[in-house]
């Protein structure tokens, strides 16, 4: 089966294209571009379509989650149905507590917004750092891939990066917590990131079910003196090589901004 990436490469429109070209009012054809060139996403869950990006309406995203001092699903539950109706367009559970994967299934019960996660949370919440490796990560991608999760936030860190922040003189280090997680794992393991060292298996599972994958930015700054530093140039130029090389496998990307806004990429 093809991705909408891949359709529209192809010059062929599909219905979650006609939908998401009906509720933008942008012509088909013009979609059918942005999205073959990368500066646009579909973003699906069961009949739900969100486009995202250049020439599209600004999409509003709801944070939410347990945490492990508070664990209260019905809670999530309640933020997500009052997310939906008050009109927000995707919904990201960073859930950290409790049973995560019931918790993600009762949102997903009670909702019909795409939903996104970052997938290194459920395994190092439940297990901890030091007891998990590149199979369990992997493992966890593929469950919450089978379960419908639309999009998958990844922290593609390499090892060279860290040590350039190191050498920056930053006040803040890492503020990115998917970033920070995904780096402590390296350190823990002497490893590079095994997001990049299993990137192909990882970008088969996103093309088998057409999941967007989101390139999060690590190296954000977490205030005015860290403000575009080395390490943030370095992170930017690893994470369109590597939205360059999903977009040829056929999997939708978005790369996040230093500020933490979503843009895209050809």
């Amino acid at each position: 089966m093809k991705t909408q990436l891949e359709y529209a490469k192809d010059g062929i429109a599909t219905k979650q294209m006609k939908e998401v070209a009906k509720a933008e009012n942008i012509d088909i054809q013009a979609l059918l571009l942005r999205i073959s060139n990368g500066s646009i996403v579909i973003m699906n869950r069961g009949e739900a379509s969100v486009g995202i990006g250049k020439g599209l309406s600004t999409k509003v995203n709801v944070n939410l989650g347990t945490s492990s001092l508070k664990i209260h699903p019905g809670d999530e539950v309640k933020k997500a149905r009052i997310a939906q109706m008050y009109g927000a367009d995707t919904i990201t559970d960073l859930s950290m507590g409790g049973n995560i994967s019931d918790i993600r299934n009762k949102i997903m019960e009670n909702t019909t917004l795409p939903l996104t996660t970052v997938p290194i949370y459920q395994p190092a919440a439940q297990n901890g750092l030091g007891n998990i490796n590149c199979d369990d990560i992997i493992s966890n991608i593929k469950q919450q891939a089978d379960e419908g999760i639309s999009s998958f936030v990844l922290h593609c860190i390499e090892k060279k990066t860290l040590g350039i922040m190191k050498k920056g003189g930053r006040i803040m280090g890492l503020v990115s917590k998917g970033g920070s997680i995904t780096s402590a794992f390296m350190i823990l393991n002497n490893c590079e990131n095994p997001f990049i060292t299993n990137f192909d298996e990882i970008l088969g599972i996103l093309r088998r079910h057409d999941i967007v994958l989101s390139l999060g930015n690590t190296m954000r700054s977490g205030c005015i003196h860290d403000m575009r530093d080395k390490a943030q140039i370095s992170e930017i130029k690893q994470n369109v090589k590597l939205a360059r090389i999903a977009n040829e496998a056929g999997v939708q990307v978005v790369i996040e901004g230093m500020a933490g806004i979503s843009v895209q990429t050809g």
